[in-house]
C-alpha cells in the first residue's frame, strides 16, 4: 500500500457532522418532509467562508474526527481499539477483492441520524489495515434506502472490521431505526483488473454539502449459466471503454457475486447527471447493449439501474480510478 496513505487524515465537516443539526440549519421541509433531502443545505454564511489554498476546504469548517469515546483517529493503517467480538479467521480461496454490498432500508425519520451514524462508521472502518474503501450511498428514488460497499484486499479484513469498537457501536445506534433486517450480498472484482485500483490515490476529504451530490449508477445483472466468458469479455471492455473515453466518468466497475457465479453487479460513478444522459447515446454503450443482451436470463432488460448519490467518501477524485495511458 502507498505510504501517503498511512499519513492520510479524514477531515470532517465541522458544520454537518451532525446530520440533525443539519436539519436545523436547513429549516423546516428542507431535510425532513419535502423536496429532496439530500444532501443538507449549506447555510449562506458557511457557502461565503474564505478558501484556503486551492479553495478547498473552507477555512475553519473542516476537524479531525473524534473516536468513539474522545481522540483523534490513529494513522491509516494503525491498529484499531478492539471491540468485543472474535479473532481472525484464515484467507479463504484466492479472490482479488473481498467486497460486501450492504443494503440498509430506515424507517422514516431516521434517514439523517443514520447517515450521521454511518459516516462516523465510514471514517474509521476506511482506516482499518486491508481496507481499500468504505463507502456510504443513498437511494435518490427513496431516501430511507442506503448502500454501504465495503472492500478490502483479504478475508481477514472483513472479520476483523465486525471486531471493531467503531462497527459495534455503529451496530447498536442503529439497530432501532432498522424498517427491515439489513442484506448483504458478497463480490469479488472483474475490472479493473487490480483490486488495488478501487483504492482512492489521494488525500480522502470530505466536501461541505451543497445543493450537488454526485452520481452512482448500480447495475444487476443475472446471465444464462454457461456465458460467463462472454459476458464477461464484453462487459470488461465496455466498463474500460466507459472509463477511458467519457469525460465526467470517474469509474466503471464489473464484479461478480461470490455465491452465485451467473451474477453480476456493474458500478458506474458520474460528476453531473447530464453526464449520464450522453453515456446513453454512446457507441460503445449501444455496442454492449447489443453484445450482452442474448445472455441475459429471462431476456431482461440491460441498462435498468438504480441510482445512489454518494455521501462517503464525497470528493469525486476519491471515486476515481486510474484510467489507461
Amino acid at each position: 500500500m502507498p505510504a501517503f496513505r498511512d499519513d492520510a487524515r479524514l477531515l470532517a465537516r465541522n458544520g454537518f457532522r451532525n446530520f440533525a443539526a443539519a436539519r436545523e440549519t436547513s429549516g423546516p421541509g428542507e431535510c425532513s418532509t419535502r423536496g429532496p433531502r439530500w444532501p443538507p443545505t449549506v447555510s449562506a454564511e458557511l457557502r461565503e467562508q474564505p478558501a484556503d489554498g486551492l479553495g478547498w476546504p473552507p477555512k475553519a469548517a473542516f476537524q479531525l474526527p473524534l473516536l468513539p469515546g474522545g481522540g483523534p483517529p490513529p494513522p491509516r493503517g494503525a491498529p484499531q481499539r478492539p471491540g468485543p467480538r472474535g479473532a481472525l479467521v484464515g484467507r479463504a480461496a484466492e479472490r482479488k477483492a473481498y467486497i460486501a454490498a450492504v443494503e440498509v432500508s430506515v424507517k422514516e425519520g431516521f434517514d439523517m441520524a443514520f447517515a450521521d451514524a454511518s459516516l462516523q462508521n465510514c471514517r474509521y472502518s476506511f482506516r482499518e489495515p486491508g481496507n481499500l474503501r468504505f463507502d456510504l450511498l443513498v437511494d435518490q428514488d427513496d431516501l430511507n434506502k442506503f448502500m454501504l460497499l465495503e472492500v478490502y484486499d483479504s478475508a481477514e479484513g472483513p472479520v476483523a472490521h465486525k471486531a471493531t469498537a467503531h462497527y459495534n457501536e455503529w451496530r447498536e445506534a442503529v439497530a432501532d431505526w432498522m424498517a427491515e433486517p439489513r442484506s448483504a450480498t458478497q463480490w469479488d472484482v472483474v475490472f479493473p483488473e487490480e483490486a488495488s485500483d478501487l483504492e482512492p490515490k489521494c488525500l480522502v476529504v470530505e466536501r461541505p454539502y451543497g445543493n450537488e451530490i454526485f452520481t452512482v449508477l448500480v447495475e444487476r445483472l443475472e446471465i444464462i449459466p454457461g456465458s460467463d466468458v462472454m459476458f464477461q469479455k464484453f462487459s470488461s471492455e465496455y466498463a474500460r471503454t466507459t472509463r477511458n473515453r467519457e469525460d465526467g466518468c470517474l469509474r466503471a466497475d464489473l464484479w461478480r457475486n461470490v455465491d452465485d457465479p451467473n451474477k453480476f453487479l456493474i458500478l458506474r460513478a458520474y460528476r453531473t447527471p447530464d453526464v449520464i444522459k450522453k453515456h446513453k447515446s454512446t457507441g460503445h454503450y449501444i455496442k454492449w447493449r447489443r453484445d450482452v443482451g442474448s445472455y441475459i436470463k429471462d431476456g431482461a432488460p440491460v441498462g435498468n439501474f438504480k441510482t445512489y448519490g454518494a455521501i462517503f467518501p464525497t470528493s469525486p477524485a476519491a471515486w476515481s480510478t486510474p484510467r489507461d495511458d
